[in-house]
């Protein structure tokens, strides 16, 4: 058994509460931010993030539990990531010359 890290045991959680937030960003985002990491509504925007777990550990952390097949995304969500990791990567490739 894969002994999983805090944070990843943490975005379990709210993927088991929150299916959706295996395919959405800002589903998984939110519900983490408000269960593990004190979101408070009557504080600023820039108090809340500077306080908060990184987005891209946590979706850094949502792609690891996928690779262990921990989870699933729905078949269109995949394809749409693969597509846009596909498009991201050519955009930002260099060419040679």
């Amino acid at each position: 058994m894969d002994k999983l890290s805090k944070i990843q045991q943490r975005v379990l959680s709210v993927i088991n509460l929150y299916p959706e937030a295996a395919d959405d960003d800002a589903v998984l985002l939110s519900n983490y931010w408000l269960t593990y990491d004190g979101w408070d509504e009557s504080k600023s925007l820039y108090w809340n993030l500077s306080r908060s777990t990184r987005p891209e550990t946590i979706t850094r952390r949502r792609r690891e539990l996928y690779n262990l097949g921990k989870i699933t995304y729905k078949k269109d969500k995949l394809k749409e990531r693969t597509e846009a990791f596909n498009n991201e990567r050519n955009r930002q490739a260099v060419p040679w010359l």
